[in-house]
């Protein structure tokens, strides 16, 4: 069976699923490196955390400039997570439309495990 899709071309069953499956492996992926980058962030509080209190009175200049480094890199983990929040929500926009798009195509039973299995793990 052949589907037009919204800019023109048509695919067929085959296609579909190509395009399908890349659509979810890139919604596994951001998903993914969000977990990564929040548990990446957890830790690096810990480590803060750590040597705030290894400071205490302590003025140690190394120590600073460890601690002053640790809140640079926790700093930037942090911004990560807003960014990589909307590339999945992107991604999962992505994915609804094409399974929008082309439900014919795939089938009822391939867009309901496909929501099942990715869209609402993602929610």
């Amino acid at each position: 069976m052949l589907s037009t899709s919204s800019n023109g071309g048509l695919y067929d069953n085959e296609e579909c699923e190509r395009l399908l499956n890349i659509k979810i492996k890139v919604v596994s992926r951001v998903r993914k490196d969000l977990k990564s980058y929040e548990a990446e962030a957890d830790k690096q509080l810990l480590s803060i955390r750590a040597l705030e209190a290894e400071k205490g009175g302590n003025e140690d200049p190394d120590l600073q400039f460890k601690i002053k480094k640790a809140y640079e890199s926790f700093d930037e983990t942090k911004r990560m997570i807003p960014e990589c929040r909307q590339r999945l929500t992107a991604a999962m926009v992505d994915l609804e439309k094409f399974i929008e798009d082309f439900s014919s195509v795939l089938g009822e039973a391939r867009v309901g495990e496909v929501k099942t299995n990715i869209l609402n793990q993602c929610k």
